[in-house]
């Protein structure tokens, strides 16, 4: 389980990417200065984790768009 610093649950979808890449932005962004983890207990984010197979990460736009027109999904339905 994630918390904040409130002890508030934020669950194990994609939200919580969300969530976690608000956090790291505010550290970039110098509104804290505390380190960012996550605790992946029992292998329980592994679902957040893989989805690399969403998020495309290439060295140039060239390849970027290759990979987009490539893109087939590998979800049917709800993730």
């Amino acid at each position: 389980m994630v918390t904040d610093n409130r002890g508030e649950d934020w669950g194990s979808g994609y939200g919580t990417l969300e969530e976690l890449l608000e956090v790291i932005t505010y550290a970039q962004l110098a509104i804290h200065d505390k380190a960012v983890g996550m605790l992946n207990v029992d292998w329980y984010y592994n679902s957040l984790l893989s989805a690399r197979h969403i998020i495309l990460s290439v060295p140039t736009a060239h390849e970027l768009l290759s990979k987009l027109e490539e893109y087939v999904p590998k979800h049917h339905g709800h993730a």
